[in-house]
Parts: C-alpha cells; sequence; structure tokens
C-alpha cells in the first residue's frame, strides 16, 4: 500500500478551509470539458476511427493532476487604458477588519519587476498578487509546483507559474498576470487561480539518456499498436490498464 502524504492547507483566518478550500484538480468543472464530452456521446457510436479530443489522455490527466487554489472572497479588479496599475476592492472593508487582515489582501508588482518578464502585448505591465490567508505546511522535501490553470473558462488573467517551497515560505499566494487592460473585472469567490502540483524532492539521481530504441523497446511499442490495432475505437482509454500491465511486464520486473 501506498504512503500517503499529508498536506495541509491552514487559513489564518477561521472558516475559509471549509468554505473555500484547496480542491483536488478533478473538482473543478470547465464548461468547455461537458460540451465535448457531450459531443463525443453523441458521435461516439458514429466516429469509429476518427480523431476526438475527449480521446486525448494527455489533457485530461493533466486536469486531474494535483490540487487547484480558489478565491477565499470576491475580488474587483480595475484597470485603466494607459495607466500603471490598478484598483481593487472586496466586500469588506480591510481597514476596518484589521483582526482579519495581517497583510493586503491585494497587492502589486509593477514594471520595475515585471520589465524582466517576456510578456505578450495584451498583458498589462503589472502583475496583482492575491495574498491568500492559506499556508502551506507540508514534509521535509515536498514542494508544490503553482502552474496557471490549464484549459481554463476565461482568459482575464492566469497565474504566473513558480516552485513554492513550504520550508522557505508557507505563504500560498498567486501573482496573476493581468490581460485586461481597460475595465472592471469581478473575480468571485472559490474561482480557481492557480493549479498545484506536489513535487517529491528526491535524493536519487536522475540521469537523462537520449538513444536509440532497442529490440525490446521495438517489440514493447510494436505490441501496443497491435492491442490498438485491434478495434475501430483507438481510444487509449479503452486499453489504459493493458498498456499499463504490458508496460510494467517488460521494463519494471
Amino acid at each position: 500500500m501506498a504512503k500517503t502524504i499529508k498536506i495541509e492547507f491552514v487559513s489564518v483566518i477561521k472558516g475559509i478551509g471549509d468554505i473555500f478550500p484547496v480542491i483536488k484538480a478533478s473538482q473543478y468543472k470547465r464548461k468547455w470539458v461537458d460540451a465535448v464530452l457531450k459531443d463525443y456521446k453523441e458521435k461516439k457510436q458514429e466516429m469509429k476511427t476518427e480523431v476526438h479530443l475527449m480521446r486525448c489522455p494527455g489533457i485530461f490527466s493533466l486536469l486531474n493532476e494535483g490540487y487547484i487554489l480558489t478565491t477565499w472572497c470576491d475580488i474587483v479588479i480595475t484597470t485603466k487604458k494607459d495607466e500603471e496599475g490598478f484598483a481593487w476592492q472586496l466586500p469588506m472593508n480591510p481597514s476596518s477588519n484589521k483582526e482579519m487582515f495581517n497583510t493586503p489582501p491585494i497587492s502589486a508588482h509593477y514594471e520595475d519587476i515585471t520589465k524582466w518578464f517576456p510578456k505578450n502585448e495584451k498583458q498589462t505591465n503589472t502583475i496583482v498578487k492575491i495574498n491568500s490567508p492559506l499556508h502551506v505546511i507540508a514534509p521535509k522535501g515536498i514542494k508544490l509546483l503553482m502552474l496557471p490553470i490549464p484549459y481554463p473558462d476565461h482568459f482575464d488573467f492566469e497565474c504566473v507559474p513558480g516552485i513554492l517551497d513550504p520550508s522557505e515560505c508557507t505563504e500560498l499566494n498567486a501573482q496573476l498576470k493581468w490581460f485586461k487592460k481597460d475595465g472592471e473585472v469581478l473575480i468571485k469567490a472559490g474561482t480557481p487561480i492557480a493549479h498545484l502540483i506536489p513535487l517529491c524532492n528526491t535524493k536519487t539521481k536522475i540521469e537523462i539518456v537520449n538513444r536509440d530504441a532497442s529490440k525490446k523497446e521495438l517489440e514493447f511499442i510494436e505490441v501496443i499498436q497491435n492491442i490498438q490495432a485491434f478495434s475501430f475505437d483507438k481510444s487509449i482509454h479503452k486499453f489504459k490498464k493493458s498498456i499499463k500491465n504490458m508496460y510494467e511486464k517488460y521494463f519494471t520486473e
């Protein structure tokens, strides 16, 4: 049985962990995925050998991997064309609730810092920093890879990627690239803002090798291709268990 590793997300504001917790990535339901699944079910019988997005294992494995950080309250961000920075607003007044806010809930990185980052023309020069009340407590050697939400339903902002090492900093804050240069954006409480994937820091050295496939590896590849050739449905999902068992037989025994 695999050993359970406990990663704890603790909130300095009471109740946040119950109302707006960090969730499993598989729990985030995208509208476009529902549409793709519906289309696939309607066309599956007639598709036979045709390609369909629902049959792509890489995309949907990523959507279900790790965890999702969401916003803990409603946030309004307002930008003005040709002006640096932004205005922000929460439902509550932070200055009137100082016992709730040890640090400002929203802050920013301006062009003196962001000028060094590559950016596209649709992006503002300011990074919006969402200071979450959550902190991360994890076992020694466990880090979190923080990534943009993959294949999101919105495109007003995108999390800046990075690695969070709880032994160096427990704060779980999201730095957001901002793409709406003029106007107001309401980020509702519970909106996904960052994709978190746990990393295990092992002392085992990893060696990278580039070479031609061996006779045994070519044999494995041929067997897998033969398995997929036995059915009109070329979806890898149908044969996932068989392929995993075959992989273990060839390479791990």
